[in-house]
């Protein structure tokens, strides 16, 4: 057994220059050994019952500290500090602005985003236009930029393809392997319901698909959340879309919490400058007024979910550092209360360690299950499976699986 994991619960040295009781149990010439073999017998036994313990406390969340663009002063953002940080606004052309943020962590472990540079808006390929050579996958000159001949694609599909082509934040080459993707109705109904006026007022039609997907890249876990809108004028006429939110991220099964917790502390805290905002609607033409309109109607609904997906976060860790707090406690508590507690805490480590948690639905099915998706839910035959992040159902006749508090 490593002598520091039999260190981190043993008690405490007795501290220098305190004379021994006066009741003979002092270490002195004759006892000193006896206590010594006491103390080291302890350690070794409380050692053994932990089991493979680690002998480090997994990591707590990092301070979130903020950031300003640093291309065009924008935005600021809350990131997590000590890691490495990255993105500002790219401009794919002069009304076509992303504001990108992403940031690693020191130990290369953990690589969490908020949008991306070089995603361009998109147009359905349309036969009026093919005498132009504008065909699927070309990217072509329009009036306002860069355009990507493609098909519609909703926001699960774009966040696999996007995902797909690369793991992102990872080893340069890895492929992802997918784990779950899904359409997302909740957040779906609530931003078409929230951008419906302003795309009535502008004479459009305009829908909005919001969709995740959560995948493995080697030893690796990652996530990816995307909102894509489709508007269009006329049937007949060409459908434009555009990619509005993308978030995710990528890390080790014992950082899933942290993870989760930084992108959507990231994606929470985004905030537009209101002078660039005012400076750059003035760039687009009036035409094109009611989409930024659009835009921010999706963007307060998309930060909704993620507020309620963050505050989970900040539960889970609270619960997890109140686990890790205990334990640390027990270091100081007898060898009775560090037996009776062993098995508990040794699967709360393994829990930790293999990027997984336990729990139970509202039947009191209970089981034990990769913590790969951040909601879960149970189908008629009691089998754990994962669902949307915006916490709604997989689909019906679902009961909802919660994690242990």
């Amino acid at each position: 057994m490593d002598a520091e994991i039999a260190a981190d619960f043993q008690m405490d040295p007795e501290p220098e220059n305190v004379p021994a009781p006066e009741n003979g149990d002092g270490d002195d010439e004759r006892t000193a050994p006896v206590h010594a073999a006491r103390r080291v017998a302890a350690a070794l036994v409380a050692a053994t019952l932990l089991g493979a313990a680690p002998a480090s406390f997994p990591p707590r969340p990092p301070p979130m500290i903020a950031w300003t663009d640093p291309t065009e002063h924008a935005f600021t953002v809350r990131v997590p500090q000590g890691w490495t940080i990255g993105g500002g606004t790219h401009r794919n052309a002069p009304i076509d602005a992303r504001n990108t943020v992403n940031a690693r962590s020191p130990d290369g472990s953990t690589f969490a985003f908020v949008d991306a540079p070089n995603i361009l808006p998109r147009q359905e390929p349309h036969p009026a236009y093919f005498t132009l050579g504008w065909y699927e996958g070309k990217i072509v000159h329009a009036p306002a930029g860069p355009l990507l001949i493609a098909r519609y694609q909703t926001g699960s599909q774009f966040a696999e393809r996007f995902a797909t082509r690369g793991c992102p934040g990872a080893i340069k080459g890895a492929t992802a392997e997918r784990v779950s993707a899904f359409d997302m109705p909740a957040e779906t109904a609530s931003i078409n319901a929230a951008i419906a006026p302003a795309a009535a007022r502008a004479g459009v039609h305009v829908t909005a698909s919001a969709g995740d997907f959560t995948f493995r890249c080697g030893d690796h876990l990652g996530f990816t959340f995307a909102v894509t809108v489709l508007a269009w004028t006329t049937p007949q006429g060409p459908h434009t879309w555009a990619v509005y939110k993308l978030a995710g991220y990528m890390t080790d099964r014992p950082h899933i919490d942290i993870a989760r917790y930084v992108m959507n502390t990231m994606y929470t805290t985004l905030a537009i400058d209101p002078a660039w905002q005012a400076a750059y609607e003035r760039q687009i033409h009036d035409t094109t007024g009611a989409l930024m309109e659009i835009s921010n109607r999706i963007t307060q609904e998309s930060i909704q979910r993620a507020q309620q997906a963050l505050q989970q976060n900040i539960d889970q860790v609270r619960r997890r550092q109140q686990e890790f707090d205990q334990m640390s406690a027990m270091r100081q508590s007898s060898f009775q209360k560090q037996q009776a507690s062993a098995d508990r805490i040794r699967q709360r480590w393994s829990d930790i360690t293999l990027g997984q948690v336990h729990g139970c639905d509202d039947l009191g099915r209970c089981a034990t299950v990769s913590n790969e998706s951040q909601y879960h839910w149970t189908d008629r035959s009691g089998n754990v499976v994962p669902g949307p992040s915006d916490g709604s159902a997989p689909g019906p006749q679902f009961h909802p699986w919660k994690p242990d508090t």
